[in-house]
C-alpha cells in the first residue's frame, strides 16, 4: 500500500510541476497510451533479456508481494512471549 501511495506523489508531484510551469496535461494524456507501451515494453524486455531463466520466474513469482504488508515488520512489533512491545517512554517499571 505505501509503494502505491509513493508512486502517487511521485507522479502527482512531477504532473503537478510540468502543469505549473505552464505544460499542456492534454499533450500528455494524448500520447500517454503509446509513452506507456514504449517504457513499460522497454524496461520489462531489458529486466527479461538480461535475467537467466530461472532468475525471471523467481522474480515473477515474488511481484505480487510487493503490494503487500511486511511480515517481518509485524513480528518485529511483538516479544517472544507474544505480548506487544511497548514504547521506551512509556517503561515499564516506570513510577508516577
Amino acid at each position: 500500500m505505501v509503494v502505491l501511495i509513493g508512486y502517487g506523489v511521485a507522479l502527482g508531484c512531477i504532473f503537478g510541476a510540468y502543469i505549473i510551469h505552464g505544460g499542456n496535461i492534454g499533450v500528455i494524456l494524448h500520447a500517454l497510451p503509446t509513452e506507456l507501451m514504449a517504457i513499460l515494453g522497454g524496461s520489462l524486455g531489458a529486466f527479461v533479456g538480461q535475467q537467466p531463466a530461472q532468475g525471471a520466474e523467481g522474480d515473477a513469482g515474488g511481484d505480487p508481494g510487493v503490494l503487500k504488508g511486511s511480515q517481518v515488520l509485524e513480528g518485529a512489533l511483538h516479544g517472544a512471549d507474544g505480548a506487544a512491545l511497548r514504547h521506551p517512554a512509556e517503561g515499564a517499571g516506570r513510577k508516577a
